[in-house]
């Protein structure tokens, strides 16, 4: 089973051409967004070593004020990225919501004969949603978590390459845990998907006979199903919970121990060579937590 299927992302990316520029402008602010994230640990680094340090309160009050005008320049970008992205979503998803039912209502009848009703409306409501889920968290954040992950570790390159080194010491080894995360997110979250679409199809379908259901008094054996179906349900999904709550304490533990060895050697170096500044250290800390944070939504 493919973790992920290019080819199925592709089809489902004909859908952005109506709103190509919507879709390309929301890009361009996660990059603007990508950007001014990182600003802010190099301003606290400048902060650190230039002005509280030396005891220069004016000029750390100028530092303050720059960085409290980059959060509200944070804020609003991330306002217009997290509007236009679910505006495309949507937008979308009413159109192959339409396309869908469309292709519906054009089977013959025999199709209808074979195929159960509440699957039908599984599919074109709540699978539906699933997939508006694709556009509004999935690929355009994922986009943007790889443009700040890479101005991350270019900038930590940049400023001290010998803690860069550190910070990313752990990085392969959470690679390799979020691929494994992956794979089994997806096979249980196929599971969540059928037995919610069976439940759907269960319920359906006995409603709209509950006549028969209830003539046959066949309420005792009906409802022990739906217990059946409804309980395999919830085994899905406390699978997927488990696996989250795996995952993301190694991403906390390996974010924590990149940390510890940053200030460790970092403290070393600075009282025997002077050669890491407190400032390195605290945005170097910042940088970790930036860096690590978004493994989890691309996973």
């Amino acid at each position: 089973m493919k973790v992920f299927d290019f080819k199925l992302l592709l089809q489902l990316l004909q859908y952005v051409k109506p709103y190509k520029k919507i879709f390309i402008g929301t890009i361009i602010v996660s990059v603007f967004f990508g950007i001014l994230s990182i600003l802010r640990p190099l301003l606290i680094q400048y902060a650190f070593d230039n002005y509280i340090l030396n005891y220069h309160p004016t000029g750390l009050l100028y530092i303050m004020a720059c960085i409290f005008g980059l959060l509200l320049l944070e804020a609003f970008f991330q306002f217009i990225f997290i509007y236009q992205s679910n505006y495309v979503s949507q937008k979308i998803i009413n159109d192959i919501r339409s396309e869908v039912f469309q292709k519906v209502i054009s089977f013959k009848m025999h199709y209808f004969d074979k195929t159960p009703t509440g699957q039908l409306i599984t599919r074109v409501i709540s699978d539906m949603e699933s997939i508006s889920s694709v556009f509004s968290q999935g690929l355009l954040v994922v986009f943007g978590d790889f443009f700040k992950m890479f101005l991350i570790i270019l900038c930590m390159f940049w400023m001290n390459w010998r803690l860069a080194c550190i910070s990313l010491l752990f990085l392969p080894f959470l690679v390799i845990s979020t691929m494994l995360f992956q794979k089994y997110m997806k096979i249980a979250f196929i599971d969540v998907r059928k037995y919610i679409s069976q439940i759907n199809m269960f319920v359906y379908e006995h409603i709209i006979g509950m006549n028969i259901v209830q003539v046959f008094g066949k309420e005792i054996q009906v409802f022990d199903k739906f217990k059946k179906l409804n309980g395999l349900h919830r085994d899905a999904h406390i699978k997927t919970v488990l696996y989250f709550s795996i995952f993301l304490p190694i991403v906390d533990v390996f974010s924590a121990v990149a940390m510890g060895l940053v200030v460790w050697y970092g403290a070393t170096q600075a009282v025997l060579n002077d050669t890491v500044t407190v400032g390195e250290i605290i945005a170097f800390i910042l940088f970790i937590n930036m860096l690590f944070r978004p493994l989890r939504g691309i996973a």
